[in-house]
């Protein structure tokens, strides 16, 4: 009996997610009826609604701004979160017309107020939220990061984002 990796189920489940929301577009708009190419991405960028993961990656992003603000109590940033020395920034090595998956990706640094990375030994750590949110994190540039309020927080992410 063949078992489905972790990926194989988390993408069916994102699959199925994403087409709730196509739906939800579609009554919206109340296009029911429209099947060309592209016609859905035109719905939801009609409406501004972002993706599932775009959403997903939006709140945890806000969450550790919060924590790394001291915003919540329960979560002291000083027992959570290492922040680097300040050195050289590091950054990703990107391309046009390709889609890498970049070794380095754990090590960059883009802003003033990058986290040390938990050292991750299993794809199960790797992927928790603290991990791939502190990944996120450090790739968010000074200007995102280096802000006071939640609201201004949200206000750079977006405007980055776009």
């Amino acid at each position: 009996m063949d078992q489905l990796s972790g990926t194989h189920i988390r993408k069916k489940d994102i699959d199925k997610l994403e087409s709730i929301q196509k739906k939800r577009a579609r009554f919206i708009t109340k296009d029911y009826k429209s099947r060309d190419e592209g016609c859905m991405t035109k719905m939801l960028q009609e409406h501004q609604l972002p993706s599932l993961q775009s959403r997903r990656q939006h709140q945890r992003l806000i969450f550790f701004f919060k924590v790394v603000e001291g915003k919540i109590p329960a979560l002291p940033p000083d027992d959570l979160i290492k922040f680097h020395r300040p050195k050289r920034q590091i950054r990703a090595t990107t391309f046009n017309n390709f889609i890498i998956k970049n070794i380095r990706d754990q090590q960059v640094r883009n802003n003033k107020r990058a986290v040390i990375v938990p050292n991750s030994k299993t794809d199960q750590f790797k992927n928790s939220i603290f991990v791939r949110t502190a990944v996120e994190w450090n790739h968010l540039e000074d200007s995102v990061v280096c802000v006071t309020t939640t609201e201004e927080f949200k206000t750079a992410f977006l405007s980055k984002r776009d």
